[in-house]
């Protein structure tokens, strides 16, 4: 029956959904849909339950053609939508389904459902008109932002969201198995079959209770058992007397091979070294005196060039210097003309010409307007005055230009002079300086020869001959003494080292040995306690139906208020109070309490179970710790022990090596020590020869170098003599012009005085005339006269600077070209003066130096001459005697040919004989080792955990397993391999323990549920109605043999928490825990069969277990069986699985929610029920009725069933295909 308490989905509507246009569906009581196959029943039961589960997936849509999507079929345009409305205690909400871009999105609105924001002028609004219309009619409605996923959505109608946004819009207040719910009711409506089926029902149970993770993968222990076998199988042959003792022959054997092979190598790299050495020696030396022929070629060469440059540059040089020395001459000669001329007055003069300018005009006004008054007077005298000025001026002129050509034909004289004395130099040089230059040569040519023989002494005294045979021998003896040291320090060191690494392994495993062990009895105790306590909890859980517990909670509801406060839980689950009811007092044994300020002290029975997850998740959080802490323990230890391991390793190879090696080298330093004497030998006669022969040569030298020198001496005291003649010459003709040049300026110079002195007299004449002639007319002439006077100094001066001003000009271009720069040019002069000097002390050093060079480059000749013939002999017997007859030469044919050349003491026919040697033991013993490997590696399987290869044939494979064997043995692989079986062994029996228990845990939740729906089924009190008796279902134990083995490793695994797996599988310390090893191996290859003749992938909750039903109807009575194919009539039928569906949805219901929020409904979707008779259907309703359920059924046709629901909606195909949807009647039902 309806109430306004409830909350529950009220009403769904398509709008333009699949090929509905619009319909409305009342959903607020029992709802029965009409329609033949193909009218949109399902459709219409599929909207409904997607509002439930929000899962396209499981909507049971066929995903075959022509089926469609959920997305494509509902929402076939974009004003698509689906609202569901739900009724809450105090008013409604609605939601919006529709599709973006192929995606379901969810919007959640505030309020009733009201189709005028969703359709306008009979057509939908899109999606953001639509939200825009409730947004604007409605603004105080509350729009919620869009929802994009179904997990999101499911959170929100089932009250577990955590987003305020979205607190008001639940249906159900869910707890953390809200899952159930929708999963529930999805299972139901899925359902198709009339039959009812035990798997059905247990799957059912088990999907709803199980948690993720608890099925158990029969192929992952498979895989590890028979990973475990193999192993073990490997291990135990291993460790067979005979394998054991072959391992060790393989091992030395294939020691004693290597040493034979790295000797070959060795020696083999040493003949191709010697080979090459001596083959590439022929070619190189050859190559090497060409090379210093034209070494001693480009010397000689570089220093003709050089010597040429060095004349160039002198000449160069001699050419500047006359050029500096032609400009100091002509800068001085243009200073003594132009002071001559008074060039350098005149220009300070012109540099002021503008100011005397202008004090010209400040004195010719002041002097007009003195003389105004008197200006006839004054114009008579300034025609004299301007007589004797302009004569003057004349006379300067003139005597300006006899003193420039008197300086012109000076110049052109000396330059004559200097031209001739020139020409009469250079053919005087041409003439005697040949000859001198060629003895020069030849003398140079002696003292360079013998400064080269002096340098050789030298060199010869300095250097040793055969430097680079006995530099190469010495520097091997150093190495060699240097190896031998390093290598027996090595070898006494080793053994030290290697016990060290052990001593060091041992104590790290005995670490993580005692820390695992102490860490384990911490946490064994720990989980004691916490087993204790379970127990404890256990057995009150299973006491409390029969205990005093239980009693209340049947009979005394609110008894937590009461009793609760003041009862001691131990009273509580006592079996023996036998309780009953009286009439209800509110006192305790006649005494009453206040008990409003105590609190209550009892539990209810989902604290227990929520405590007793607690502590079993506790329990199983501290044995994965156990399990956890040994791999990290192991772990951690495998990482220390690894890389001691591995230096073990490495230093008993590097023992064996340096065995070898110190025998080698001694033998090679005695061979060594004999060859470096008879260098030293060789070396001191050839510097004994050289000597003498040097001192020969420079007494030749000396003798014709001091008849050269004697005869250029002669010939340059001539040509001095000669050279100072013409000097002399010179000097006389250039005193003779310079006497001259001065005669004629002195005469200049008197007639110009004579003159000026005469041209003064008479303008003091015509100053006397004009005072006299204005003293007549009374004018004071002093004032006028000293006017006058400075008038015409200045007029004179300008005067002077117009007529000299190209004078000035040029003056002044030849002082800042050659005057200002007397000094710099002397400057220059001075610097090339040592730039000569320093370039001749240069060219010194040049012809030292090639001196030396070239002294170089003989002795080295020589020396290269003497080395060539002795790679000969050592060639022609490798080609003619070991490369034609030996196969070794084939053999090694890489490692000579690709060995580095380099000097090699040992000769190479003593090379050849050692390889022919080495190669005849390395025979004799491969073979013994192909023996060995070819019976220990027969007893191994094909895929065997050590990774040996069986099947050995090439000798590649049997290098690759010795080496392997090798690497096992130094590494303890063995010892590694017995660790990770025993790791392996506990993680194995530890994974099967683990998994069991926790699907252990899962099936008390199975039987407890199994009660629950038992309880509510014999409650349900069938009776009255005279249809069913009751309905009976009751658990019983699965009988699979998987399970049955998997039970039996875990009980092990459960009372030996701590013994397996922390000793070795091999060496147990005790006779229990070898017994328990054997019992728990036992255990695994037991299940290992099983699993091979089952052939089962993995084992769930499900198969845990066994249901049964025993169901009567009237006197038919099936007994226990697990499977309902007919009960009676099919009506019995679709009532008995209606009402078991209904008790678990309720059941789950119960469950899925938090206590105080149980005001609420939520359909149940069962289909066809057509077949259902009239007093069933009401039985069915009657029964539902007290839940939180509705229903909704399908009925093929229309019937007087129908007339039993609230609501019933005809379903039927319209025009254009369309689907109607047609309410016949709502009626108020009370069952």
């Amino acid at each position: 029956m309806e109430s306004k308490h409830f909350r529950q989905l009220n009403k769904i509507v398509f709008i333009n959904v699949g090929n509905c246009p619009y319909s409305e569906i009342e959903l607020s009581g029992n709802t029965c849909f009409i329609g033949i196959n193909g009218e949109g029943k399902s459709t219409t039961q599929r909207a409904i339950l997607f509002f439930y589960n929000a899962d396209t997936q499981k909507l049971g849509i066929p995903r075959n053609l022509p089926f469609k999507p959920f997305e494509e079929y509902y929402f076939p345009s974009y004003n698509s939508y689906i609202i569901y409305e739900v009724k809450t205690e105090t008013g409604e909400f609605f939601h919006i389904i529709t599709s973006r871009q192929n995606r379901i999105v969810f919007y959640f609105v505030e309020g009733p459902y009201n189709k005028e924001h969703f359709i306008q002028d009979r057509m939908a609004l899109g999606l953001n008109e639509v939200l825009a219309s409730i947004r604007n009619v409605l603004p105080s409605i509350y729009v919620s932002k869009r929802v994009d996923t179904f997990q999101e959505y499911r959170e929100i109608i089932y009250g577990a969201t955590k987003s305020k946004d979205f607190k008001d819009f639940y249906l159900i207040h869910g707890n953390s198995k809200y899952d159930n719910v929708p999963r529930a009711i999805t299972d139901i409506f899925l359902s198709s079959s009339a039959t009812i089926e035990a798997d059905f029902i247990k799957n059912f149970i088990a999907n709803a209770v199980s948690e993720t993770g608890t099925d158990i993968s029969l192929d992952q222990i498979k895989r590890q058992i028979r990973q475990f076998k193999d192993k073990l199988e490997d291990v135990e042959n291993f460790k067979r007397p005979e394998n054991q003792h072959l391992a060790q022959l393989i091992d030395k054997t294939f020691d004693q091979l290597e040493q034979y092979k790295f000797s070959q190598q060795d020696t083999a790299v040493q003949l191709g070294s010697a080979i090459k050495y001596a083959q590439n020696q022929i070619d190189v030396l050859d190559f090497e005196l060409g090379k210093i022929n034209d070494h001693i070629f480009q010397a000689d060469q570089n220093f003709k060039e050089k010597e040429y440059n060095h004349q160039q540059t002198k000449d160069q040089q001699n050419i500047l210097l006359g050029g500096i020395e032609s400009n100091i001459n002509k800068a001085e000669s243009l200073e003594r003309t132009y002071h001559q001329s008074n060039a350098p007055t005149l220009l300070s003069l012109y540099q002021q010409k503008d100011s005397t300018k202008a004090e010209w005009n400040a004195r010719t006004i002041e002097y007009t307007t003195l003389t105004t008054a008197f200006q006839d007077t004054e114009q008579r005298f300034a025609l004299l005055y301007q007589g004797v000025d302009n004569e003057r001026a004349s006379f300067e002129i003139e005597l300006s230009k006899k003193g420039l050509e008197i300086d012109r034909l000076f110049t052109g004289k000396q330059e004559e002079i200097k031209h001739v004395y020139a020409q009469q130099l250079d053919v005087l040089n041409q003439q005697q300086t040949q000859e001198i230059t060629e003895l020069t040569y030849d003398a140079a040519a002696k003292k360079e020869a013998l400064f080269k023989l002096e340098l050789e002494v030298s060199l010869i005294k300095g250097t040793v001959p055969f430097q680079k045979e006995l530099s190469e021998i010495e520097r091997q003896l150093l190495n060699i003494n240097q190896e031998l040291y390093e290598a027996k320090l090595a070898l006494e060191q080793n053994p030290k080292d290697i016990k060290s690494l052990i001593e060091k392994a041992g104590l790290v495993e005995e670490k993580y040995k005692s820390e695992l062990k102490n860490y384990q009895e911490r946490k064994q105790q720990a989980i004691a306690e916490k087993k204790e306590q379970l127990e404890s909890l256990r057995k009150k859980l299973s006491l409390q139906h029969n205990a005093f517990y239980g009693f209340l909670e049947t009979n005394y509801p609110d008894w937590k208020e009461t009793i609760g406060k003041v009862c001691s839980e131990d009273l509580l689950f006592r079996t023996d109070l036998e309780p009953s009811l009286s009439s209800l007092q509110v006192s305790l044994y006649g005494i009453q309490l206040n008990l409003s300020g105590v609190e209550v002290q009892a539990k209810s029975i989902q604290e227990y179970e929520t405590s007793q997850r607690a502590i079993e998740q506790e329990i199983k959080e501290l044995e994965n710790a156990v399990i956890e802490y040994r791999k990290e323990a192991g772990e951690k230890q495998e990482a220390e022990l690894a890389p001691l391991r591995k230096k073990i390793q490495e230093l008993n190879e590097q023992s064996g090596h340096l065995n070898y090696k110190v025998q080698s080298l001694q033998t090679t330093l005695e061979e060594k020590q004999l060859s470096h004497s008879d260098w030293i030998s060789k070396s001191q006669g050839e510097k004994d020869r050289l000597t003498m022969q040097n001192n020969d040569k420079q007494k030749s030298i000396r003798q014709d170098l001091q008849a050269i020198t004697n005869k250029i001496t002669s010939l340059q005291n001539i040509l001095k003599t000669e050279i100072q003649s013409l000097q002399s010459e010179r000097w006389e003709k250039e005193k003779a012009i310079r006497e001259q040049h001065n005669r004629s300026l002195e005469i200049l110079q008197e007639e110009k005085e004579s003159k000026l002195t005469d041209l003064a007299q008479r303008q003091l004449e015509i100053d006397q005339q004009k005072a006299s002639a204005l003293q007549n007319e009374g004018i004071d002439s002093k004032r006028i006269t000293q006017v006058r006077e400075e008038v015409r100094k200045l007029k004179a001066i300008l005067d002077q600077l117009e007529q000299n001003e190209e004078l000035v000009i040029k003056y002044k271009n030849d002082k800042e070209e050659y005057i200002d720069k007397i000094e710099v040019f002397k400057k220059e002069r001075q610097q090339l003066l040592k730039k000569q000097e320093e370039h001749t002390q240069e060219w010194e050093k040049v012809k030292k130096d090639h001196a030396g060079i070239r002294l170089g480059l003989e002795s080295q000749q020589r020396q290269v001459e003497a080395s060539k013939k002795e790679h000969v002999e050592g060639l022609r017997y490798y080609e003619k005697q070991f490369a034609s007859s030996s196969h070794l030469a084939e053999v090694y044919k890489n490692k000579i040919t690709q060995a580095p050349e380099a000097f090699v003491e040992v000769s190479i026919i003593d090379l050849c004989l050692k390889l022919q040697s080495l190669q005849q033991k390395f025979i004799n013993d491969s073979q013994i080792l192909r023996e060995s490997i070819s019976k220990l590696a027969g007893s191994f399987r094909a895929d065997n955990h050590f990774n040996f290869k069986v099947n050995n044939t090439t000798e590649f494979d049997y290098q690759a397993f010795a080496t392997n064997l090798k690497s096992f043995v130094v590494e303890d692989r063995l010892r590694t391999s017995i660790d990770e079986l025993g790791r392996q062994h506990w993680m194995i029996l530890d994974s099967i323990g683990t998994k069991v228990n926790d699907l252990m845990r899962q099936l008390d939740k199975v039987k407890k549920t199994i009660l629950n729906i038992d309880s509510e089924l014999e409650s349900s009190n069938f009776s009255e109605g005279r249809l069913i008796q009751f309905i009976k279902i009751r658990y019983k134990e699965g009988k699979s043999l998987v399970l049955k083995q998997l039970q039996a490793i875990a009980e092990i695994k459960n009372a030996h928490q701590f013994g397996i797996g922390e000793l070795n599988l091999f060496n147990s310390n005790t006779k229990q825990n070898n017994e328990l090893h054997k019992k728990s191996v036992d255990a695994l290859a037991k299940l290992f069969k099983i699993l091979e003749e089952e052939g089962k992938e993995k084992i769930q909750l499900q198969d845990t277990f066994e249901l049964q039903f025993n169901i009567k109807e009237k006197k038919n009575e099936t007994g226990w069986v697990e499977r309902l194919p007919k009960i009676g009539s099919d009506g019995t039928d679709i009532l008995v699985k209606s009402i078991i569906y209904i008790i678990l949805l309720n059941l789950f219901i119960k469950e899925s929610t938090q206590k105080t929020a149980q005001h609420f409904k939520v359909h149940c979707l069962i289909d066809e029920v057509g077949k259902i008779a009239t007093n069933y259907m009401k039985e069915l309703l009657k029964f539902v009725a007290p839940k939180n359920i509705l229903l909704i059924n399908g009925l093929p046709n229309e019937s007087k069933l129908e007339m039993h629901y609230n609501t019933t909606y005809k379903l039927r195909n319209g025009k254009n295909d369309t689907m109607q949807i047609i309410k016949l009647l709502t009626n108020t039902i009370e069952v």
